[in-house]
């Protein structure tokens, strides 16, 4: 998990590491743009979650990974242009 202190923007996954699913928990301290995107280990673009104006508030969003490989993948939550980000790991 990525914390910044300035914003107070929070990302947390979990189940991790995980097979089928995993939940995205995330914080926006006020009203932002955001986007979220899933990329693999090597930094390839897997698919963009959201892509919407949010209002301040605490989230929740299940990502479905079983038609992702094994390894290691990397979510990025950007808010008003600002990185965020967490990884996870999908087993079989």
């Amino acid at each position: 998990m990525r914390k910044s202190s300035a914003v107070n923007v929070t990302i947390n996954i979990a189940p991790n590491p995980a097979q089928t699913y995993t939940n995205l928990s995330y914080t926006i301290p006020q009203s932002s743009w955001i986007k979220m995107i899933v990329y693999n280990a090597k930094g390839q673009l897997i698919e963009t979650l959201l892509n919407e104006r949010a209002a301040a508030g605490n989230y929740q969003k299940i990502l479905n990974i079983e038609k992702y490989s094994s390894g290691k993948y990397i979510i990025q939550l950007l808010v008003d242009g600002e990185k965020y980000s967490s990884s996870f790991y999908k087993t079989n």
